[in-house]
């Protein structure tokens, strides 16, 4: 029996005085775009902070590959494959491409860090992608673009199988948005399932295989 890649059931998340998800199902397969669509305060984030282990559901249930999980942080959803993207990238802007992919996960050998390895699997990574980075800068100096090449290619190094993408295209160009197109397609042919957050609905008739609607989540 072939389980789907992510499930949630009857996700409930109440804050005070709010009632954010009421009974929430979501349901993703292995090599697939889901496009998330709903209005703000719709719950959305709410959803996906709860799949991101940011904080729990009130109740309601995870699966991954058919096995129920709970996480209790962010950590223990990163170590389950799953990387969301936040439309505020997660970097540290004074560390290069190199330093922040591995950042939390460092290559080491007798207690030291294994920068040329590090350097090595990187380049890799953007080379998987099909693009190019310069990885002695900062990335305080990369393009908005190039951020979030180096929060994919970290999803990447930390082997995610679910990756959230957050209204991705938002300060793109349209050129760009061709190259993000592209690499999402590598994605998907990897089998990585991708959430796509967008109100760009001609951007989720271009990639998205299905579509699911938060209007009944509050």
């Amino acid at each position: 029996m072939t389980f789907p890649l992510l499930e949630m059931r009857g996700i409930v998340r109440s804050f005070p005085g709010v009632q954010a998800l009421r009974g929430v199902n979501l349901t993703l397969h292995h090599g697939e775009v889901l496009a998330l669509l709903g209005e703000n305060g719709a719950g959305k984030s709410t959803l996906m902070k709860i799949l991101g282990g940011a904080f729990p559901s009130d109740a309601g249930s995870l699966a991954i590959d058919g096995n129920t999980v709970r996480f209790h942080s962010p950590q223990n959803s990163r170590r389950a494959g799953i990387a969301i993207i936040y439309q505020e990238f997660n970097l540290i802007p004074g560390l290069n491409a190199v330093d922040n992919i591995f950042l939390g996960k460092e290559m080491t050998r007798g207690g030291f860090i294994q920068r040329k390895q590090q350097r090595r699997h990187a380049r890799e990574l953007f080379q998987r992608l099909g693009v190019v980075i310069n990885l002695d800068t900062a990335c305080k100096n990369l393009t908005t673009a190039q951020q979030q090449l180096v929060e994919i290619a970290r999803a990447l190094a930390f082997d995610a199988r679910i990756l959230v993408m957050d209204e991705p295209t938002a300060a793109l160009t349209s050129h760009e948005v061709e190259c993000l197109f592209t690499i999402i397609a590598e994605l998907r042919r990897r089998q990585i399932g991708i959430i796509y957050i967008s109100h760009r609905l001609n951007e989720i008739f271009r990639i998205a295989d299905r579509v699911c609607s938060c209007l009944f989540c509050a």
